[in-house]
């Protein structure tokens, strides 16, 4: 039984980092993939998985939509190329633990922690 969600884990340990308004490139009006400075992208919503919803891409400060992401790359595709000459920025959170290590560690503790708690009760509660 997870206890609590990687982002949680993350932000209290101080490992969840947020980029805000990151300029991530110009529009040339063909170009639809865009890059982020820092990687892995991590969830911002607390769904445990890393979605095109864990990020919002923005072309002149307009929201647009994003398509597809590469959370290990830190790979944006837009659903369109800006246009030639426009700014191009991204709100997003990273993290330099990547999710293979914090999910080892998490299973881990919530067994240390399901193991003491089933000397006293039985699981589930």
């Amino acid at each position: 039984m997870p206890y609590v969600t990687k982002q949680e884990i993350r932000e209290q340990a101080g490992f969840q980092y947020k980029e805000r308004g990151e300029n991530i490139g110009i529009g040339d009006g063909v170009n639809t993939i865009f890059y982020t400075s820092h990687k892995p992208i991590v969830d911002r919503n607390y769904s445990d998985t890393v979605t095109v919803d864990d990020v919002v891409v923005y072309v002149n400060n307009v929201s647009v939509t994003v398509s597809s992401i590469d959370a290990a790359q830190g790979k944006l595709t837009l659903a369109s190329a800006p246009a030639n000459g426009a700014i191009v920025t991204c709100d997003y959170d990273w993290s330099n633990i990547e999710d293979t290590i914090l999910t080892k560690y998490h299973q881990e503790a919530t067994n240390q922690i399901d193991s003491k708690i089933s000397v006293l009760y039985t699981l589930p509660l």
